[in-house]
């Protein structure tokens, strides 16, 4: 269930409560529909194989939902999560890179827009603005996907983003800075 990119990463924009429809910025996806013979992205408990190759995520509530389905069938509002790790790329220069704009409602983040895809470059970085946090990083599976991986934080010096990371309750994992304090403000663990 490695797309609880939901609340951290995932992306989806509100109209409003009643009409939900997800924002892709393409600048950050590079890539087209990977190669699915070998891309195995998990998503809402397990990976998207055979005749539903596709991880599809679409706002529930106050967080994200992803299921498998048809190449298709994601073309109605939806958010095709095109990987989730390094390893759905192909390897060479491809990232997976997510870009995400969260809102704090709460103790939560909260998904309104965002992207995930293989791409050759993923500017690392945090902003805020107006309660709103906007991240673009990569997503990993262990901190050697993070290695010499670097980000700015609040448009400061470029730092390392080397530590493998994950919110509670979540499975998806990306790459960040392993400062605890900013790791305690953005709720956050990292790999050891």
């Amino acid at each position: 269930m490695r797309v609880a990119l939901l609340s951290t990463l995932l992306l989806l924009s509100a109209c409003d409560d009643d009409d939900q429809q997800i924002v892709i910025d393409m600048a950050v996806v590079d890539s087209a529909i990977p190669d699915l013979t070998w891309a195995m992205v998990n998503c809402g408990g397990g990976p998207c194989v055979g005749n539903q190759p596709l991880c599809c995520i679409n706002r529930v509530g106050e967080s994200a939902q992803g299921m498998c389905v048809a190449l298709t069938d994601c073309d109605d509002g939806g958010t095709k999560a095109l990987c989730d790790g390094p390893d759905d790329c192909g390897g060479g220069v491809m990232v997976c890179c997510a870009h995400v704009v969260t809102e704090m409602r709460g103790d939560k983040y909260v998904p309104l827009s965002g992207s995930v895809g293989c791409s050759a470059t993923c500017e690392g970085k945090v902003e805020l603005s107006t309660g709103k946090q906007n991240l673009t990083t990569r997503l990993c599976r262990t901190p050697a996907d993070c290695a010499g991986f670097m980000g700015s934080i609040l448009g400061g010096d470029p730092t390392p983003f080397d530590g493998c990371c994950k919110r509670d309750g979540e499975d998806q994992q990306f790459c960040a800075t392993r400062d605890p304090t900013f790791a305690m403000i953005a709720k956050y663990t990292c790999q050891p």
